[in-house]
């Protein structure tokens, strides 16, 4: 089993500093986000504008929601579970949300754009979910190999019924149960 190590030769300090930024950047991007949320929602407040203050506070709060997966990843059981038990519940919670998952990989693949995608399953069953990576996972993802632990960051989609990720980005962060 491989420990996503780099080719010989290849510095390892580079690949995990820069999933560590991106995991910053986003965390500092979505907190600005927040922010920039809460500003347009005082600018509406003092213009008397109680439709325009409700739709921005319904904005924040449904960002703020979906940061949660930042804090708590669910496992591919879990998600695939949401999915089996209401299709379309489990839309509106988690499509075009910021999502964290964690599981095994069960096999590394192109996707029809280029971009690697990784089916993740849960360690005690068959369910899998689809995560599509960014172009710069693809330099580590060149080192996972079926039954590596694996923790992502992504926005939620769903892929003609099988849950799926998009924009997903590696989270060493996260501690994987079972594998630590």
């Amino acid at each position: 089993m491989s420990n996503f190590m780099p080719a010989p030769g290849k510095p390892l300090v580079g690949k995990f500093f820069w999933i560590s930024l991106g995991v910053t950047a986003a965390v500092i991007i979505s907190l600005l986000a927040i922010y920039h949320f809460r500003e347009r929602a005082k600018l509406a407040e003092r213009e008397k504008s109680s439709q325009e203050i409700n739709r921005l506070r319904e904005e924040t709060n449904d960002f703020i929601d979906s940061l949660a997966g930042l804090k708590r990843p669910m496992s591919v059981q879990y998600l695939t579970g949401e999915y089996e038990r209401n299709e379309y519940a489990a839309d509106q919670k988690y499509k075009g949300k910021i999502i964290g998952i964690y599981g095994l990989v069960d096999r590394v693949k192109t996707s029809v754009g280029g971009r690697p995608e990784v089916y993740i399953k849960d360690e005690n069953t068959t369910d899998l979910a689809l995560v599509e990576f960014t172009d710069e996972a693809g330099e580590i993802l060149v080192h996972a190999e079926k039954g590596d632990p694996i923790a992502v960051l992504c926005v939620g989609s769903v892929y003609i019924g099988v849950p799926s990720a998009i924009g997903c980005i590696l989270n060493a962060d996260w501690p994987l149960p079972g594998h630590r």
